[in-house]
């Protein structure tokens, strides 16, 4: 319903880069959900980047993940970061988390849609259950 919503938490546009922070609890049918932040920071020093840190806070440990998709494909760099491709663009994914290892997975998403992409999710699932704890990709040209 119209209850799942993102309420705009805060905005900030500056020459250095833009903020854009919202809380997207609402739209999760989750037991003991209290929180999911979700903040979007594009900076503009060197080539630029995009940085989206997921929030959450659990009234008891649960999992979390966030994920990504992509028309294209994706290896993994290091314990830390994957590089997504598709034709000859190249975009690093580093991730981090205030709470651990994180896990990758993937899958295609099989929809029926009038392009002949086939979408891939991208998961980035924290390894343990958390009460509390972010999960933040940023993404860099290469």
């Amino acid at each position: 319903g119209k209850e799942a919503c993102a309420k705009i938490i805060s905005t900030e546009f500056t020459d250095k880069c833009d903020t854009f922070q919202m809380e997207l609890s609402s739209a999760y049918d989750v037991k003991g959900l209290e929180s999911l932040k979700r903040t979007f920071l594009y900076s503009r020093q060197g080539n630029g980047s995009l940085t989206v840190t997921d929030e959450v806070s659990m009234e008891l440990p649960g999992s979390f993940e966030t994920a990504c998709v992509t028309a294209g494909t994706f290896e993994k760099k290091s314990e830390s970061s994957i590089v997504v491709s598709s034709g000859k663009e190249k975009i690093l994914v580093e991730f981090s988390s205030d709470a651990g290892e994180i896990e990758i997975s993937s899958f295609e998403i099989k929809e029926e849609m009038n392009a002949k992409i086939k979408p891939l999710r991208i998961g980035f699932k924290l390894k343990n259950p958390v009460d509390k704890a972010y999960i933040k990709l940023k993404f860099s040209p290469l």
